[in-house]
């Protein structure tokens, strides 16, 4: 994996978090208690989740975390459409903010599908090339085939 900081999704995300808790300053806290940092915590999930997912080690654990990322950007999504609705954010501000949750999802979603389909093209069977197909197959000591050895093999096809 690469790292958090180099990938476009981590990068829009850093960066609608970052102006979530800007904007959410404005908010009034005994007027609509908890909103803002419900807001901030959302946001601040998305970029969490990418980078803790880029550190591990398989696609699958990636693919997870990413999954949890977009999760966490529809969470802000809603809370953004009731903060709007409610008048807790000035629908300027709200429709800029959900405009980036919308395509920060977007981001995700396409670095989510590319993962699947690297997982998926490197999961599929090895499949022998055509111009050895038909001749006996025996594996090596490592459970590997050796396309064209017979019973009998020759010395580069003796396992040790």
């Amino acid at each position: 994996m690469q790292p958090h900081q180099r990938l476009l999704a981590w990068q829009r995300s850093h960066a609608l978090a970052l102006t979530v808790h800007a904007t959410t300053r404005r908010i009034r806290d005994k007027t609509y208690p908890g909103l803002a940092s419900q807001l901030r915590r959302a946001a601040g999930s998305i970029p969490a989740n990418i980078a803790e997912g880029a550190a591990l080690r398989s696609d699958p654990q990636f693919a997870r975390h990413l999954n949890s990322a977009f999760a966490s950007a529809q969470e802000l999504e809603a809370h953004l459409e009731l903060a709007r609705d409610i008048g807790a954010l000035g629908r300027a501000d709200a429709l800029a903010l959900l405009r980036d949750a919308i395509e920060v999802k977007r981001v995700v979603m396409g670095l989510l599908r590319r993962i699947e389909s690297d997982a998926q093209r490197i999961a599929q069977p090895h499949t022998v090339p055509r111009a050895l197909e038909g001749l006996p197959l025996l594996t090596d000591a490592t459970g590997l085939s050796l396309p064209g050895c017979s019973r009998n093999p020759p010395p580069a096809c003796e396992s040790s």
